[in-house]
């Protein structure tokens, strides 16, 4: 019996760093869910104030930035043929 417990709690703690890393790695997420969205709360909220600040060219330009951050992958990040070619790395 004592062999037992000794098992149990040798398998207690060698899931321990495994169950922390996943629950900082999950409030990492969450951090960054938090923070995205109060981004675009605020820039939702002061958008008139923004765009009365800035210039059409200004605007036009960092929408073409953003949209091109935006743009799909070519293929997978995992895809080995063509290493030469442009795709998610």
């Amino acid at each position: 019996m004592v062999a037992n417990i000794d098992a149990v709690q040798r398998l207690a703690l060698s899931l321990m760093p495994r169950i922390l890393d996943e629950a900082m790695t999950h409030l990492g997420i969450f951090l960054a869910v938090l923070v995205l969205s109060l981004i675009v709360f605020v820039s939702y909220g002061y958008a008139p104030k923004i765009t009365a600040h800035i210039s059409a060219q200004t605007a036009h330009g960092l929408l073409r930035v953003i949209s091109f951050g935006l743009l799909p992958c070519d293929r997978p990040a995992n895809d080995a043929r063509n290493l030469d070619s442009p795709g998610c790395r």
